[in-house]
């Protein structure tokens, strides 16, 4: 990593992701912290579902890459309920009944 990314602000990461050419291999660690996402569970999840593309190299090393991260993300956004948004139907609460 060419600068510290745990300090960038949302937008920083979302250029620097933008900046990056497509096949660059990103670790699911770095492309979590790219996304804005604070764990790697979710991409891991994505990655066993097969909504995210990847490469395993070994059972514990596995690289996306970053347009195959780009594509997720938008797909994200086109199904209208993106990471931190509720479904529609669903209140913003969240909780169930007492």
């Amino acid at each position: 990593m060419d600068t510290d990314e745990t300090t960038m602000s949302t937008e920083e990461r979302v250029r620097l992701l933008d900046q990056l050419p497509p096949s660059t291999p990103l670790t699911l660690e770095r492309a979590a912290h790219l996304a804005g996402y604070r764990s790697v569970s979710a991409l891991r999840q994505a990655a066993r579902d097969g909504r995210l593309r990847v490469i395993r190299h070994s059972p514990r090393s596995v690289v996306t890459t970053a347009g195959d991260l780009r594509e997720f993300l938008s797909r994200l956004q086109q199904r209208g309920h993106a990471r931190g948004q509720p479904r529609k139907g669903q209140d913003a609460g969240g909780e169930g009944g007492e």
